[in-house]
């Protein structure tokens, strides 16, 4: 059986009042502070169980890098560990979790491009998820209900 998933995207352009225009801005604003919050936590958490090593780069200076592992990240742990954070508590429960969902999603990616890194499959060394631009706007998503 394969559950099939359908997205409507809704511009809304022209036709909504100030009032309700500031509040979706302000709305985006917290979803894009939430997942620079959640992968924040989760690159430290990462930095702070990696080795490093050290090395002279191409001009002869002293470098610090860390060695390729993949990066843990669980969903429900960021629920947990988030539940009190302003911007997850601000957005409400379905769509912060959609926002710790996409967090969770970009670290999967990375994972599986180390994987093809390892094995020769890519020609470069694939990067582990930016932060999103401070005061940027990220996605909110509305999950539909099933019947």
């Amino acid at each position: 059986m394969t559950i099939q998933y359908r997205t409507q995207k809704i511009l809304l352009s022209g036709n909504i009042d100030d009032e309700v225009e500031d509040y979706l801005v302000w709305l985006v604003h917290q979803s894009n502070n939430l997942y620079n919050s959640a992968l924040y936590a989760i690159r430290q958490y990462h930095f702070d169980q990696c080795e490093s090593y050290t090395f002279f780069d191409e001009h002869e200076q002293y470098r610090i890098a860390f060695k390729d592992y993949f990066v843990k990240a669980s969903y429900p742990q960021l629920c947990l560990d988030f539940k009190n954070n302003i911007h997850y508590i601000a957005l409400g429960g379905q769509q912060a979790q959609q926002c710790l969902k996409s967090v969770v999603e970009a670290i999967n990616s990375y994972n599986q491009l180390l994987k093809a890194w390892w094995k020769k499959e890519l020609s470069y060394r694939p990067r582990m998820p930016r932060y999103r631009k401070k005061r940027g706007l990220y996605q909110v998503a509305f999950p539909a209900k099933r019947n």
